[in-house]
């Protein structure tokens, strides 16, 4: 389990870098602005009003896994006071409903900020000088992700995504397909502990999945994951998210047993099909 608290701070998006890198005649400077990131997060009061809410959004999630490739933007606070789950099948669907959109949305988030790192990081290699504001953003991202230097490398071995399925496998190990008292009251997923004893809440379901990627992309005991994702960067692989699971050794005191029964969490409930997916325009 996680031991340490989480600060979180403001995400910063980039406004016009894939404009900036299209024409070597328009000034390749990318804007960064910082602005607001969180999405628009939905109280649903119930879950009759929540399932309504699917349906009229067609969010299935067996199209999902065959031919549907957008997931509607449904990011919801917190789940239903009445929250309540019997069958196996809607247990899981409604799980992948629920938390696919918002770790897509994060993901998101964090691409923007890797995209704009890379944007920066050529127009250095160019020559090019970066502006007062941009240079201050990116000692924002060292503070935020705790690389010790500005150096753009050093930031892009940390600022990446972390893998839908990897995400899912995860949160439906530590909150029991949202089952548990934690996703319940706390808005907590991915078993965050406040202290030995307590489980850390959340303001927003949205705030739990910002801590649970920032987590695995800044602390000490996941440089092996991302050994691993940098390692598939740079072959030109696809970054899988059963190799990831092996650097989350530390994340659980079951060690082996807890990256084995990740693994066959990816693998039975077939979530590596949601690593193709995207939020809608």
């Amino acid at each position: 389990m996680l031991m340490n608290r989480f600060i979180l701070v403001s995400t910063v998006v980039f406004i016009g870098v894939v404009a900036a890198l299209k024409t070597e005649s328009n000034s390749d400077l990318p804007s960064v602005q910082t602005v607001n990131s969180s999405p628009e997060l939905m109280e649903v009061d119930c879950t009759y009003k929540l399932n309504k809410l699917y349906k009229k959004h067609s969010f299935d999630v067996n199209d999902l896994r065959q031919n549907e490739r957008t997931v509607p933007r449904i990011h919801l606070s917190s789940l239903p006071k009445d929250f309540e789950l019997n069958q196996s099948g809607c247990k899981k669907d409604t799980f992948v409903r629920v938390m696919l959109p918002l770790i897509l949305e994060v993901n998101k988030n964090v691409l923007r900020e890797r995209q704009l790192l890379l944007a920066l990081q050529s127009r250095i290699a160019k020559g090019h000088s970066l502006q007062v504001f941009e240079t201050e953003w990116i000692e924002s991202m060292a503070e935020k992700y705790r690389v010790k230097s500005t150096d753009i490398a050093d930031l892009l071995h940390k600022v990446d995504v972390i893998p839908p399925s990897l995400a899912l496998a995860q949160a439906s190990l530590e909150s029991g397909w949202l089952m548990s008292a934690a996703a319940r009251l706390k808005n907590s997923t991915f078993g965050h502990m406040a202290n030995r004893k307590d489980v850390e809440g959340f303001e927003s379901l949205y705030a739990n999945v910002e801590a649970y990627i920032l987590n695995l992309n800044r602390h000490n005991a996941y440089q092996d994951l991302r050994r691993l994702r940098a390692g598939m960067r740079q072959s030109g692989q696809d970054v899988c998210s059963v190799t990831l699971a092996n650097g989350l050794k530390s994340y659980s005191e079951r060690g082996a047993a807890y990256i084995r029964d990740i693994k066959n969490m990816i693998k039975q409930n077939d979530f590596k099909a949601f690593d193709e997916v995207a939020l809608e325009t």
